[in-house]
């Protein structure tokens, strides 16, 4: 199972989660696209440095660190989006 744990404050994605999820995503790749948030991680767009910048940006966004563990299980965008909080 898959479960998201933050160290620190966090704020939270509004009603339009997705939609602010998507912007997030596609500040780190313009080119992601919807559908793309279920693909396994090694099939969509981002490159290794995107998961990066896209953890750094989430993290900026959340005002608090996503844990390695937290990352590592994470297979794909929606599983992500899923467990951060609203």
């Amino acid at each position: 199972e898959f479960t998201l744990r933050i160290d620190g404050p966090m704020s939270s994605l509004s009603a339009t989660g997705e939609q602010t999820f998507l912007a997030l995503t596609q500040s780190v790749r313009a080119s992601f696209q919807p559908a793309m948030l279920d693909l396994p991680i090694e099939e969509s767009s981002l490159d290794s440095f995107d998961l990066l910048e896209l953890r750094s940006v989430l993290e900026a966004y959340l005002g608090a660190a996503i844990d390695d563990r937290t990352w590592l299980q994470m297979r794909t965008l929606r599983q992500l989006f899923e467990a951060l909080p609203r």
